[in-house]
């Protein structure tokens, strides 16, 4: 059954309540609950996804729990296209980038230049609508970077991710979600830096905000409909009973020496 949630309090926000949101990625698990704030706060959202066919149950759940009408689904089969966006985030007062590349494919020179165009583009065509006076690109802590435990770190808005870019186009790169997981970081990177660097260039109307969001755990908003995606498919995979290094490196409870806790 989908999950339900109280309304929220309007914050003072830049975007009234009632103005038009667009969304990216709104059928995944971040994206969804993205939407279904926005959706209790009072605006109307326009989620953008790749297959309108496939993500039909948003309108039907939205339209149930916020009133018909506030929730409009609109298709953008490949969102690197130049322009293919325009016509999705037209007319739109924000915009909102989560759509990524999560397939965990290993190779860079597939993830990196898609994840590229697709924010580019997203942000290119939501600077082609009047409108749009807020763009928020939904990039990663992995762009900035990755634990280091014991090391000590000033971390600025200028810190970026070099060693994970090197570590994806490395021989060494590991296969699986190890592997996947770098390439994807190592994407979030060189998109987030590729934004910033076209937004300081071009100097849109709006203002770029960028969020960097830690892996995302917790409740799926239709878990018949999403299945588990996202960091959720790792808590699955842990719960299936696969310890393996793959999925997640982390110590036994029993290895940990107790002695530590107390220096």
């Amino acid at each position: 059954m989908p999950s339900t949630f109280g309304k929220l309090q309007s914050p003072d926000t830049a975007i009234p309540p009632g103005q038009h949101v667009a969304v990216t990625g709104a059928n995944g698990c971040m994206g969804s609950h993205i939407c279904d704030q926005l959706l209790s706060l009072g605006y109307r959202v326009r989620g953008v996804v790749r297959d309108a066919e496939r993500s039909r149950w948003l309108d039907d759940y939205f339209s149930e729990k916020h009133g018909h009408g506030q929730f409009e689904l609109v298709q953008v089969s490949d969102m690197a296209a130049e322009g293919a966006c325009d016509d999705a985030v037209a007319g739109a007062h924000g915009v909102i980038h989560v759509a990524a590349n999560t397939s965990l494919d290993i190779n860079p020179d597939t993830v990196i230049p898609q994840m590229i165009a697709t924010a580019l583009g997203v942000a290119k065509s939501a600077a082609n609508s009047p409108s749009c006076v807020r763009f928020v690109y939904t990039s990663s802590s992995s762009a900035v970077a990755e634990p280091d435990p014991g090391v000590v770190r000033t971390v600025t808005a200028d810190t970026f991710n070099e060693q994970v870019v090197a570590d994806a186009y490395s021989e060494n790169l590991p296969g699986g979600i190890v592997g996947g997981h770098t390439v994807y970081a190592a994407g979030k990177t060189r998109a987030e830096q590729a934004i910033w660097k076209w937004y300081s260039e071009t100097a849109p109307s709006f203002t770029l905000n960028v969020v960097i969001p830690s892996p995302c755990f917790g409740q799926v908003l239709y878990p018949e409909k999403q299945g588990y995606s996202a960091a959720n498919r790792v808590l699955k995979m842990l719960w299936d009973g696969n310890s393996s290094d793959d999925v997640v490196g982390a110590l036994q409870a029993r290895e940990l020496n107790p002695e530590k806790a107390l220096e």
